[in-house]
């Protein structure tokens, strides 16, 4: 038994376009704002490659798993007493934001988020071998506008743990 296809392929011209494109033109130089945005509708992650780091070490580092597959992460470790990754943020809407902390570490790590609005998270979380997110809280911003959202390991095994980035999602 023989069987055919009588389907064929529409055609594609080639000035066709999947997407509506629009023509600015500028007086000057185009000025870029690249602050973060943190927005009431969708998560945000805040990766550490994004943060100013003081205190502490930023690097990138690759690990093997299972089966010869390579994991790349860029994360903070090698916390000092006054250690800090610190993120400018433009937060869209005032409001309340679940955190989640995504880390990596050796033993149950204290961890506390404040932002410029002296509004503190302070929570103690377990720790395993490899980057989990962790919950700690709903972070309140009180105005709309730029911010400084800050990580900083608090005590315990401070040289192990590892902070690869920070999550906010909008409460509801």
């Amino acid at each position: 038994m023989v069987v055919s296809c009588l389907w064929k392929p529409p055609l594609v011209y080639r000035n066709d376009s999947t997407a509506p494109r629009v023509a600015v033109r500028l007086k000057g130089a185009a000025k870029v704002d690249q602050t973060l945005g943190i927005y009431p509708n969708i998560p945000a992650s805040l990766m550490v490659e994004f943060a100013e780091v003081k205190g502490a070490e930023k690097d990138r580092i690759s690990w093997m798993e299972k089966f010869g597959e390579w994991k790349f992460a860029t994360q903070v470790s090698k916390w000092g007493q006054d250690g800090k990754a610190t993120w400018t943020v433009d937060v869209a809407e005032p409001g309340d934001y679940r955190v989640e902390l995504i880390y990596r570490g050796a033993e149950p790590q204290p961890w506390r988020i404040e932002t410029d609005e002296a509004v503190v998270l302070q929570n103690r979380q377990n720790a395993s071998g490899v980057y989990q997110a962790y919950p700690f809280g709903l972070l309140q911003f009180k105005t709309a506008g730029k911010h400084t959202i800050s990580v900083s390991a608090v005590d315990g095994n401070r040289e192990k743990a590892s902070l690869e980035s920070i999550r906010l999602s909008p409460a509801e």
